[in-house]
């Protein structure tokens, strides 16, 4: 099986990689065979996924001449992205699963840019943010063993927030963890610092 994962970094589309492989009955349909022809002409859905049926949105994209839809909250919710995907198969017209590359901090480490500027977002050097990705992506994966139409997952690693000069999700993480793994490796018994 065939599925692109495309990494959105500072407004640019920088990567597209082959990925993952696993079987399932319509996994011949999934290959690269399975992706548009020429070039790629998107259409990123952030407003009428929210007014109208996903099934409705993606007919509106095929019919306007787009041959990938993408809507930009489906990816998170299995059922709706099966609603998305399923429409897709219908409408011949492929879709791409978009998800933030960043997460929100919940109750992990922050990241923390140079600047000392602690960020709402889970640090790059956390875990529990690379399971997200993992379990995320994976699932999409899985979708598309279903519905060939559904070829990739789009990581947006933008940061939409305050970070200074910072225009993508992630540079080095100044974070606790690096911290202490950093003067753990060079012996250095590192003060009580405020945030």
């Amino acid at each position: 099986m065939f599925f692109l994962i495309l990494i959105l970094l500072s407004g640019v589309l920088t990567a597209t990689v082959p990925s993952l492989s696993f079987g399932g009955d319509n996994a011949a349909a999934a290959s690269e065979d399975n992706l548009p022809e020429g070039k790629l002409r998107i259409l990123v859905d952030k407003v009428l996924e929210e007014h109208i049926e996903p099934e409705e949105a993606v007919r509106a994209g095929a019919e306007a001449g787009f041959n990938v839809f993408t809507p930009r909250r489906a990816a998170r919710r299995e059922e709706k992205l099966r609603r998305v995907a399923a429409a897709a198969d219908k409408n011949d017209i492929k879709t791409v699963a978009w998800m933030r590359g960043t997460r929100r901090s919940r109750d992990d480490v922050s990241f923390v840019a140079g600047s000392g500027f602690v960020a709402g977002t889970t640090s790059p050097n956390e875990d529990a943010l690379w399971e997200w990705k993992r379990e995320q992506i994976l699932m999409h994966a899985r979708v598309s063993v279903d519905h060939p139409a559904l070829i990739g997952s789009f990581l947006d690693m933008e940061t939409y927030g305050e970070i200074g000069d910072i225009g993508w999700g992630y540079e080095l993480s100044y974070d606790e963890l690096i911290l202490a793994e950093f003067t753990d490796e060079k012996g250095i018994e590192m003060p009580e610092l405020e945030p």
